[in-house]
């Protein structure tokens, strides 16, 4: 990864990385809707066996920091950008992305604040809509059945 740009690959629970400017690896993804591992050294394991996948030779190299959370979804996976009536700007919505997704966004707002808002006024008119009722109980099935996918 010379240029230092992230990286991510196209699965469902998308891993993304990239080197850190001190040069070490920043490796993050694969978010589980129904949860994943929450303790550090369960998912330091589940870490190591992602980065192992694409950087074999990285299998036993050390793990300095590792956690998880939860994930703000949206359902068409792309982030919610816009500017509250009281002028507060944000980006949110990552649907597990960000490293990615919140450059683009934050470029945008900020080329948005000095005066070029054509990229922000893109991203403000996507629409969202909000889940559906019962979503804590398909959004497991869905997350399952698209890591099978995944594996095929």
């Amino acid at each position: 990864m010379p240029s230092g740009a992230a990286i991510c690959d196209d699965s469902r629970a998308v891993d993304y990385f990239r080197r850190t400017p001190d040069h070490r690896l920043l490796f993050g993804g694969g978010a589980h809707a129904s949860g994943g591992p929450s303790d550090r050294q369960a998912v330091a394991a589940w870490l190591r066996r992602r980065i192992a996948r694409v950087f074999p030779e990285l299998a036993d190299a050390a793990i300095d920091r590792a956690w998880s959370g939860r994930v703000a979804a949206t359902r068409n996976r792309l982030p919610d950008v816009g500017r509250t009536r009281e002028g507060v700007w944000y980006a949110q919505g990552y649907s597990g992305e960000g490293l990615l997704l919140s450059g683009v966004a934050g470029r945008a707002i900020a080329a948005a604040i000095d005066g070029d808002d054509m990229i922000f006024d893109v991203l403000r008119r996507i629409p969202h809509r909000a889940y559906p009722p019962l979503r804590a109980l398909w959004l497991p099935v869905a997350d399952r059945v698209a890591r099978m996918a995944d594996a095929l």
